[in-house]
């Protein structure tokens, strides 16, 4: 939506996708506008995402291992008969992380950035919660009485790396009402004369921070991985529970995979790739901000281009 002159009765929604013209298609309701051009919008994404494939694979394939996860708790429980405080702690987790990562990576796909960072926020809240219930069962104990935890005093009680804290500090700032989060729903937009300001109404093509918000939700699913494999591998082992049957035919030919192979060797595999990953599309996706900007601007090709450049060599600058 550009911030211009229109009638009052006209739904105020321009952004590069609306067609202009005598054909532009009319709404009644800002509503119906929005979801027309959000599921425009998630089109584009899905084409964007294609790009980087090892972003779904990762979240079908870290998400599925969250499952299994609790599912090896749960066949611990029915082969021993014995029901443990922290099993139960983390079999919890598992459903409620899953389904949090999963609607906000549906959410970043349709361009709902700051709709995707507040459950991302939410994500690494129960990550470190179930990482609490790992290393301290009296905390799960509690817990599982209806003690309600605060965040604070998760992050206090547990190892969480300093990295995975600030990020959390960011995205709570960010979840909350403050200024900061304007641009996740608004941009400047260079104008003849003037600068005009456009609102996101629905879902906006940010390709970059679309991707870059999907990554973070593979970071919680494989902070919860690894650390649940450190603390019950031993035990699983111990009941011929830490290989499913499946894995062991599919990867290893039917036989036990190596001795020096296990799930940390595995799953830091993963981990140095989605480094990788991240730190790639974050240098060869281009700035969201300055091609929304630039989409709705009213300049020239070449003045674009001028504009552009001068935002790059800024960019440069402060590296």
């Amino acid at each position: 939506m550009l911030d211009s002159e229109l009638p009052p009765t006209e739904p105020r929604m321009a952004d590069q996708n609306r067609v202009k013209g005598p054909d532009a298609p009319k709404h009644t309701w800002l509503y119906d506008a929005a979801e027309v051009e959000t599921a425009e919008v998630s089109q584009r994404l899905d084409s964007e995402f294609g790009k980087w494939p090892l972003i779904h694979f990762l979240m079908r394939h870290f998400s599925s291992m969250l499952f299994f996860a609790a599912q090896r708790l749960i066949d611990r429980k029915t082969k021993t008969g014995e029901e443990r405080p922290r099993d139960e702690a983390v079999i919890l987790s598992c459903p409620r992380l899953f389904n949090e990562c999963y609607s906000g990576y549906l959410l970043a796909r349709k361009g709902l950035v700051l709709q995707a960072i507040v459950l991302l926020r939410s994500a690494f809240e129960l990550t470190t919660q179930a990482l609490l219930f790992m290393q301290r069962e009296d905390a799960a104990i509690e817990w599982l009485k209806g003690k309600k935890i605060k965040p604070k005093e998760v992050r206090e009680l547990t190892s969480m790396p300093d990295t995975d804290r600030n990020l959390y500090r960011r995205l709570s700032s960010l979840a909350h009402p403050n200024y900061n989060a304007v641009r996740y729903y608004s941009a400047a937009v260079p104008m003849r004369g003037e600068a005009r300001q456009a609102y996101f109404y629905g879902g906006w093509f940010g390709p970059k921070e679309a991707g870059q918000v999907a990554i973070q939700f593979l970071w919680a699913q494989l902070l919860f991985l690894e650390t649940f494999y450190q603390t019950f591998s031993t035990d699983l082992q111990e009941h011929d529970l830490l290989w499913r049957k499946e894995t062991v035919d599919e990867a290893f030919g039917g036989k036990m995979p190596p001795s020096d192979f296990d799930w940390q060797r595995y799953l830091g595999i993963w981990r140095s790739e989605l480094a990788k990953l991240a730190e790639d599309h974050a240098r060869n996706t281009a700035e969201d901000h300055l091609n929304v900007a630039l989409a709705l601007s009213d300049y020239g090709p070449e003045e674009k281009e001028q504009i552009r450049r001068g935002f790059e060599d800024a960019q440069e600058s402060q590296t």
